[in-house]
């Protein structure tokens, strides 16, 4: 009986639904934001799989297609099944394994460097059972899906830390980034927000936070120590449009010279594009005149973030399946992600890249250096290039630096290309900690630090 499944008929039915499931595999959705060379790897070979596959189907004798039902019969609701399985016991805040963590901590054990091995989770309860009131640094953008914090009958998006508390940071240096927060939640020394005026306002990601450096060797303390220029140090671990709104809600209550803003291509147009599904974040950029009076309402955004800690950050943190060494997406659940099986592709690692937001990339570009034209200030682009760039000998586009840049001269934007500043590749990979992906060390830093003095210096 099984004889009648070699005719044409079924031939073209076994390419149509070959089609069908590879489509499936690669032209959904995914939750990675980030150019990952394992989904391509991953997408390489299982088209190459696919293409040799039909092809036996088409011209294969008889006997062969015979297998080839069982494919059907057996495999295909095996995959299901299993992908119902993960999203069963899989919990919606998916913990992945981060390689990058393990690499340090195995060189910093065999060149004899000491690397604090406890977890996040035991710093911050040791700090607590000690009678030190602390947190761990809390990204915006944990907020973008659930476009902030309901809180009673009020509505905010915190756009930084919990304020004058000990915060525990990351750990890529073999020891905590372990900083007092200001009187808004921001990685500065000194109660420098009633000050009318500095030289310099710093926005960013995790590099200029200092994630992975004590506050004193950070970008912010070093340029000082090159410049004698006061600056204030307002980056957080977020993209392009987040950075926007911390400007409007803390920078403008500056009189400043110089507003740099630090660009990381390694991420930033990927956190944009998440960003981007926060109908509150898009009122930044929609409207220039929109506030949420975050200066005002801190009390309000120290209640809210204090209560997210203690409620849903920490107890995910103390749990099993977290660690320095894992990370976390969220992965929603139902008949959809099963459909294009989700959590199966997020299980093999092939996750599809995110369609980039360029036009809305370039419109905060132009909102930004209107706002520095309005406050009298100076805008200066810096481009930070990653450290895949030189890992793996990327060209000049890679990362779409030329398209990025070529915004920036469109618009008048003075820009320091750190890029071309790199005469050694080898040696730029020795400015994250212990040569692994990351972000800036000590000496990376002071380097970054040392280029914008000297260009600020020169224009």
């Amino acid at each position: 009986m099984i004889q009648k499944f070699g005719g044409g008929k079924f031939r073209i039915l076994h390419v149509f639904l070959c089609s069908v499931f590879f489509l499936i595999l690669f032209t959904c959705r995914s939750y990675n934001f980030s150019v990952n060379s394992l989904f391509h790897s991953n997408l390489y070979l299982l088209l190459s799989i696919g293409i040799v596959y039909s092809f036996l189907a088409i011209f294969s004798p008889k006997s062969i297609l015979n297998y080839v039902l069982y494919f059907y019969v057996l495999f295909l609701p095996g995959i299901y099944l299993f992908e119902i399985y993960l999203q069963i016991y899989t919990p919606s805040r998916v913990f992945f394994y981060d390689d990058n963590a393990t690499q340090r901590q195995e060189i910093a054990n065999r060149s004899g460097v000491q690397f604090d091995n406890r977890t996040k989770a035991q710093v911050v309860q040791e700090l607590l059972t000690m009678g030190t009131e602390a947190t761990t640094f809390i990204s915006p953008a944990n907020f973008i899906r659930s476009n902030g914090i309901k809180l009673d009958n009020t509505h905010i998006f915190p756009l930084s830390g919990i304020s004058n508390i000990t915060t525990v940071s990351c750990n890529e240096s073999g020891f905590y980034n372990i900083y007092k927060s200001d009187e808004f939640g921001f990685n500065n020394f000194e109660h420098i927000h009633e000050q009318a005026s500095v030289d310099v306002v710093l926005l960013g990601d995790a590099v200029v936070l200092g994630t992975a450096i004590h506050p004193e060797n950070n970008i912010k303390s070093k340029f000082e120590e090159f410049t004698h220029m006061k600056a204030i140090n307002l980056a957080s671990s977020d993209g392009p449009l987040i950075q926007l709104a911390v400007y409007r809600e803390y920078g403008m209550h500056f009189k400043s010279k110089y507003i740099i803003w630090f660009y990381n291509e390694n991420n930033d147009l990927f956190d944009l594009a998440e960003e981007l599904k926060s109908p509150l974040l898009n009122q930044y950029l929609e409207d220039q005149n929109f506030t949420q009076n975050l200066r005002r309402h801190d009390e309000l955004k120290n209640i809210a973030l204090k209560n997210y800690f203690s409620t849903t950050y920490f107890p995910a943190l103390k749990s099993e399946k977290y660690s320095e060494k894992n990370k976390e997406t969220l992965v929603p659940k139902g008949v959809k992600s099963a459909l294009f099986l989700r959590y199966l592709r997020l299980f093999i690692g092939l996750k599809k890249p995110t369609s980039l937001p360029f036009e809305s990339f370039e419109k905060i570009l132009e909102t930004m250096k209107t706002s520095a034209a309005n406050a009298d200030s100076e805008l200066v682009f810096v481009y930070l290039p990653s450290y895949s760039r030189f890992k793996n000998t990327q060209n000049d586009h890679y990362q779409y630096r030329s398209e990025i840049l070529k915004m920036t001269d469109k618009l008048g934007i003075k820009t320091l290309d750190v890029y071309k500043q790199i005469d050694n590749p080898e040696r730029y990979l020795e400015f994250y900690p212990f040569g692994v992906d990351g972000h800036l060390n000590k000496k990376g830093a002071e380097w970054v630090s040392s280029l914008l003095a000297s260009f600020i210096e020169d224009n």
